[in-house]
């Protein structure tokens, strides 16, 4: 497995013996870059699993001059940090079941006539979903602000349903299918607070450092 290390605008590569070694030898800073084999992404050192433990800070001394260097433009800066991935296995799944539910669910009360409760479906699916994410909390929560987000959802999926309403609206007008407004709004509508309950669920992301 070959490593990208940046250092001091120099690219240089090493397998994992050297990487280590090197990081024994404090030659990598734990702010330097270095680009993930596996999970194919630049990272800090300090978030390297493999040599993490080897690193100390203000004892960097440099890569070995008999070490090649590439020339490389230094990797541009993530948009936020974080250290969880998603669980592809199980987070599109459930995501693409949700929607099926909340579909098939809203069609069939529709047609046995009860079609005013077509959101409420839609927004019981979201409550029990944001609950079992809240209970199976990735860690970065306590109590407090579990309960919090828990309430929270029913207030915001209830706001984003109001500039919802009007982009949905325009598209089932003009498709003449304005009897899938309800449903389709409650569900939109719910996304960003399902899928922000997912991303702090340990059932659907993972920590890699």
């Amino acid at each position: 497995m070959i490593w990208r290390i940046l250092v001091e605008g120099q690219e240089y590569e090493a397998d994992t013996e050297m990487l280590k070694e090197w990081a024994v030898q404090r030659r990598i800073h734990p702010e330097h870059y270095i680009f993930h084999p596996l999970l194919q992404k630049w990272m800090y050192a300090k978030e390297v699993e493999e040599i993490r433990g080897f690193l100390v800070p203000n004892l960097f001394t440099g890569i070995p001059p008999q070490s090649v260097a590439v020339p490389v433009q230094p990797p541009p800066l993530p948009l936020f940090k974080t250290k969880y991935v998603l669980r592809r296995p199980s987070f599109w799944p459930v995501l693409i079941g949700y929607w099926f539910l909340s579909m098939v669910g809203a069609g069939i009360l529709a047609a046995s006539g009860n079609s005013n409760v077509e959101s409420g479906w839609i927004i019981f699916l979201m409550i029990f979903l944001v609950a079992l994410c809240m209970l199976t909390d990735r860690g970065d929560w306590n109590i407090w602000q579990r309960i919090a987000y828990f309430i929270f959802s029913w207030a915001a999926q209830a706001i984003i349903a109001v500039p919802t309403l009007w982009v949905i609206g325009i598209i089932m007008a003009a498709g003449n299918r304005m009897n899938l407004i309800d449903r389709s709004v409650s569900f939109f509508a719910s996304i960003p607070i399902v899928v922000f309950a997912m991303w702090h669920s340990k059932l659907f992301v993972k920590r890699i450092s």
